[in-house]
């Protein structure tokens, strides 16, 4: 009853919000990424000779290969992949494994044609663990793009580590793309309006039904991703750095997901689920998708401003209080010294010499 309460008068703050602050933005389900792909009898599997003429810029993790119009990409891309590389493998608690290969696409009919198997025309990057290799469409072939090269990468690299972690099994969903959003700081304004309009029509996925499959609804798939994104950053943030790792090497030998989870944080499934509903319940992101960013984080300005004025309000109430208390105090001290404590207050304004 107090949470449908609260967001009653949430909602009657975002209506006065919505009149002062302009229409809210009309927003669809975030695009799903597709860009890693199972090939587990690839394994063994050279990688590919890159085209005649073509440089390649070796690292000490990755080789990167390019046309040499793209070679200060080349050089860009292998640099970055040696910083980000081992940093992720640390932070998952896996290996670098071997050398990875990665080719800068010259246009989007060599980046489509040159894939080991079918992917998405609209990928950015797709990544291929059982061959150690991924392909990446440069800037200049990404349009307008809202992540940088980088954050691309460091997206896919995390699916290559993970990857080969779990050969010949695939790794399970939820966490092969929650851990690569989270790891590439993909967690964006998309997936806090998907996990809001969940929030909004009590619609999110439980625990138990994420992990064991992603649903094939395209709006529901969208909240799968925001919400595996989420879980995997508040299981880092909530139980240390080195959950996630045991989470994952729980998996790897073939545990559950319930029984990994229990080693990792010391709560049940049913308990672990309860608590991060509760979190996602509380944070206020239902209000996320009935207004514009603009008008959301004002809103969230205006909030704190208000705490700050409630804690110097409550400050000055403790000490006005505390005041109170010291003249109580010495009110009491003259009387027991047998002097009028209106005496001692007038005392204090002259000065006898």
């Amino acid at each position: 009853m107090t949470t449908l309460f609260s967001r009653a008068v949430g909602a009657v703050l975002l209506f006065v919000g919505l009149l002062l602050g302009g229409p809210a933005e009309a927003r669809g389900p975030s695009v799903i990424k597709a860009d890693v792909a199972a090939d587990a009898e690839g394994a063994l599997a050279a990688p590919p000779p890159p085209p005649a003429g073509w440089t390649t810029v070796e690292g000490l993790y990755v080789r990167v290969h390019a046309d040499p119009g793209d070679a200060a990409t080349a050089r860009r891309v292998a640099k970055h992949a040696d910083q980000a590389l081992p940093e992720i493998a640390r932070t998952l608690g896996l290996s670098t494994g071997r050398t990875v290969d990665l080719y800068v696409a010259p246009d989007q009919a060599w980046f489509s044609g040159q894939q080991p198997g079918r992917v998405p025309a609209w990928a950015d990057a797709t990544a291929w663990p059982s061959r150690g290799l991924v392909y990446l469409r440069p800037d200049r072939l990404r349009g307008n793009p809202t992540e940088t090269l980088e954050t691309v990468l460091e997206h896919e690299l995390t699916h290559i580590v993970l990857g080969r972690a779990f050969l010949p099994r695939e790794v399970p969903h939820w966490l092969q793309e929650g851990t690569a959003q989270v790891v590439a700081g993909e967690y964006k304004l998309d997936d806090l309006d998907a996990i809001g309009a969940g929030l909004l029509g009590d619609g999110l996925l439980p625990l138990g039904q994420l992990v064991a499959r992603f649903p094939a609804d395209p709006h529901e798939a969208s909240l799968a991703y925001a919400q595996s994104a989420h879980f995997v950053s508040w299981l880092g943030a909530t139980y240390g750095k080195e959950a996630l790792p045991t989470v994952i090497t729980g998996l790897r030998q073939g545990r559950s997901v319930e029984a990994s989870l229990v080693e990792a944080t010391g709560r049940s499934f049913s308990q672990l689920d309860a608590e991060w509903q509760a979190t996602l319940s509380q944070s206020g992101l239902w209000l996320k998708p009935l207004v514009s960013d603009t008008v959301f984080f004002t809103l969230g300005a205006a909030l704190i401003v208000a705490a700050m004025v409630r804690v110097r309000k409550r400050n000055r109430e403790r000490l006005a209080r505390w005041e109170e208390e010291d003249r109580i105090q010495d009110a009491l001290v003259a009387s027991l010294r047998g002097v009028p404590a209106y005496r001692r207050a007038q005392s204090s304004l002259f000065t006898v010499h």
